[in-house]
């Protein structure tokens, strides 16, 4: 029986009893279940982070991009290595490389050094790094290097170039003869010898170069010069320089001239002067008295060779026309006032002068 004044225990079942109280529940984060769920994301968050560390340290070595540069270098790429080292150069053209060009032996990296440490911290800064480069030129070992740094953005920062002309030689050629010169597979402008004009240094990359007349050329045979070696070194930013001798003049030119020489002396034989201007047919005369009825006969004809140019600014010209055995002539005049006979003479005929390039590119002689 229910004590006074408390209400009797509700049986199941019956109409109108309250439901019984529910047990109170676990969080869900506490569940076993959600608690492995959660460990093993950790550890796949770990796991990830530490594969992408390891990622990070074996893609981005600094030598890696200079790596790339060199490998550019050996393949001959020269329209990709203008780009990587922001040069413009007659020298670093896929065409100059393809051909008469010899990358440097042995070429690698050898070692990188980060940037300098920090004032707080006194740790080397990591986000950029000096890389050796190291190659051979004959016997001679050569050092040189390049500038790299991070990349700013993303997961794996890779390294990249931002300073390699470190990489970038430089070579001038001099000639007295040729204003071009054949580089490899390249036409360069010369300079003369005792020249300081500063357009005269052309950036080239490390490698040895042949020399060669240009092909074709309208006084000069086509033959191998020699070779020369450039050296882009740290120690040393001296240009190669390379003096053009040894020209050998293009086969039958001198006859060529000699033909120039023959009809330049016809017309002078056509003049009614005892020294026709500008002409290698002249009377060295003693007296000055007026003449008439000259007239002039070619009896030999000079002969001739010639010679590259000891001095070409005394005819403007690469080549120097020398006689080998001179010509000779006759001249007939009458003195104006006085004797009625007319006086015969003999002269020698030397010529001389010098042999260029007129504005249709062939050979001109020039007395």
């Amino acid at each position: 029986m229910a004590e006074p004044g408390t209400a009797p225990p509700a049986e199941a079942g019956c109409p109108g009893a309250a439901p019984a109280p529910e047990p109170p529940r676990t969080p869900r984060w506490r569940r076993p279940r959600a608690l492995i769920a959660i460990g093993a994301a950790v550890v796949v968050a770990v796991l990830a982070a530490t594969g992408q560390r390891a990622a990070q340290v074996r893609t981005t070595d600094p030598a890696a991009p200079v790596e790339e540069v060199l490998a550019l270098i050996t393949d001959r790429r020269g329209s990709a290595l203008a780009t990587q080292l922001g040069i413009e150069s007659l020298l670093v053209t896929d065409e100059a490389l393809a051909r008469g060009y010899e990358p440097p032996e042995d070429l690698r990296t050898a070692g990188a050094s980060y940037g300098a440490a920090d004032a707080d911290t006194r740790r080397p800064d990591r986000d950029t790094a000096t890389v050796a480069v190291a190659y051979r030129l004959g016997a001679q070992e050569h050092r040189t290097s390049v500038r790299v740094q991070r990349e700013t953005t993303g997961w794996v920062r890779e390294w990249e170039v931002v300073d390699a002309t470190g990489l970038a030689g430089a070579l001038t050629i001099t000639s007295t003869h040729l204003e071009q010169a054949r580089v490899a597979g390249a036409d360069l402008p010369t300079t003369p010898p005792d020249s300081r004009m500063l357009n005269a240094r052309h950036p080239a990359l490390p490698g040895t170069y042949t020399i060669t007349t240009p092909p074709s050329h309208p006084l000069f045979e086509a033959a191998e010069l020699g070779a020369v070696a450039v050296a882009a070194d740290d120690t040393d930013r001296r240009p190669a320089t390379f003096d053009v001798t040894g020209l050998k003049v293009r086969s039958g030119l001198a006859a060529d001239v000699h033909e120039q020489i023959t009809a330049r002396l016809d017309t002078c034989a056509e003049q009614t002067a005892l020294a026709p201007p500008g002409c290698p047919l002249h009377l060295d005369r003693d007296s000055y008295q007026s003449v008439e009825d000259v007239s002039w006969t070619i009896t030999a004809q000079p002969q001739i060779r010639l010679l590259p140019a000891d001095d070409t600014a005394l005819h403007g010209a690469p080549l120097t026309v020398e006689t080998t055995t001179p010509g000779a002539a006759e001249v007939t005049y009458r003195h104006t006032y006085g004797a009625d006979e007319p006086k015969q003479e003999t002269v020698d005929i030397t010529v001389g002068g010098g042999v260029g390039i007129d504005e249709d590119g062939r050979a001109e002689w020039e007395q």
